[in-house]
């Protein structure tokens, strides 16, 4: 009888030293489960966010077209996403809808509030969206007389490896003056396509000539593929006023707007278009030519102000989908006179590595994950990343 008591209460003391231990641990390790299940989450409300960025053609699904106005009005998409409405288009980018997000396109975007809203994390999450070649590609193109040289050098974004054997094919285009006419009269020639190789240093460089001639601007669109993923810069000789005017597309409308000092009266400004050149599928050819039978009756911009955005109904535009658009504009500006202006869109082609960014700068303490996706945007591959934070 004592033994079996004694046995009972050695029995209550053991099942109590459990419970206790298991009360007092209970805690810590229900805070660690807790944590690892709620960073788990968050990592998976990042990855629902990026694919519905990617993935969803939003609606209406041709949200970042404008219609019956140059402006984008932001209030007409009901649902955010980025993707193609065409087919076979996972991870393909509609290319009007990313100009969208485009912090530079002067004819209007989304708001990064807006975007949240619309992706319903709005005061929960940030985000900034960046969109960057797989590859960076360092280039430079300078011209002497009747001869345009270029360099390209190709290297890993990560660390600026060189990247040897990637293919590099350039097509040089070139504004030849005519001594025997005025300073104002340029001749537009392309060049042959040239393909060639990148070295064991990741570079590749070269010369072409164009006989008996002076060549007065010069623009190359390189488009180098590493691993079969392509990317394209246009490389241009140097000029006071590349960059300051924009190309954008809409629909089939194509948009060139100009800063405030290429607007006013006190500039005595006007701007004249030669040429527009579109690149598609790797090979450009000329939309139209001043004075010619491809140039539309509107293509001239003759009056000195008043007009800050120019547009263009180019039917079927969409459909092609051009990688770039090219356009010669002579302008004449106070104190510099009538100059040609080479200006290329509707990304910006000119940047060795990163297109832009959309959202604030993340810090690295707020940062829960980032994550990156290829995407192709009008033919072209691209890196698309998201950093994802809590508020």
């Amino acid at each position: 009888m004592v033994n079996a008591v004694y046995d009972h209460l050695v029995a209550i003391v053991i099942v109590g030293i459990i419970f206790i231990g298991a009360v007092v641990a209970l805690p810590a390790l229900t805070f660690s489960n807790l944590q690892t299940v709620d960073e788990q989450q968050l990592r998976n409300t990042a990855l629902n966010v990026f694919d519905s960025m990617l993935l969803s053609v939003g609606s209406p699904s041709d949200w970042g077209t404008t219609y019956g106005s140059e402006i984008f009005d932001p209030t007409t998409v009901e649902f955010f996403g980025l993707a193609s409405s065409g087919p076979l288009s996972k991870f393909v980018l509609d290319s009007d809808k990313v100009q969208r997000i485009d912090p530079e396109n002067p004819t209007g975007v989304i708001g990064y509030d807006d975007v949240r809203r619309l992706l319903n994390i709005e005061d929960q999450y940030g985000f900034q969206l960046s969109i960057f070649r797989p590859f960076l590609v360092d280039w430079s193109l300078h011209i002497t007389n009747n001869m345009v040289y270029y360099s390209v050098n190709v290297t890993r974004t990560e660390d600026r490896t060189p990247i040897p054997n990637a293919e590099v094919k350039v097509t040089t285009t070139l504004a030849l003056t005519d001594s025997t006419k005025g300073k104002d009269d340029y001749e537009v020639v392309q060049l042959e396509t040239v393909t060639d190789k990148t070295d064991v240093m990741g570079k590749c460089e070269g010369y072409q000539s164009c006989p008996g001639v002076t060549i007065s601007h010069a623009f190359s669109i390189m488009t180098i593929t590493v691993a079969g993923m392509p990317t394209t810069v246009i490389a241009h000789t140097d000029n006071p006023f590349v960059g300051v005017i924009k190309v954008n597309t809409s629909g089939d409308n194509i948009i060139l707007s100009f800063p405030e000092e290429l607007v006013g009266n006190d500039t005595h400004s006007e701007r004249r278009i030669e040429e527009i050149d579109v690149y598609v599928s790797e090979e450009l050819f000329s939309l139209f030519q001043d004075g010619t039978s491809q140039s539309p009756p509107d293509v001239k911009i003759t009056h000195g102000s008043g007009y800050e955005y120019w547009t263009l109904n180019y039917p079927g535009l969409r459909a092609m989908d051009p990688t770039a658009l090219v356009f010669w504009v002579q302008v004449t500006l106070k104190g510099y006179g009538r100059v040609l202006v080479v200006v290329a869109g509707t990304l910006d082609f000119g940047d060795p590595g990163k297109i832009f960014d959309f959202g604030p700068e993340p810090t690295s303490k707020r940062v829960i994950a980032i994550m990156r996706r290829l995407v192709v945007i009008s033919d072209m591959t691209y890196v698309a990343q998201i950093a994802f934070w809590r508020e």
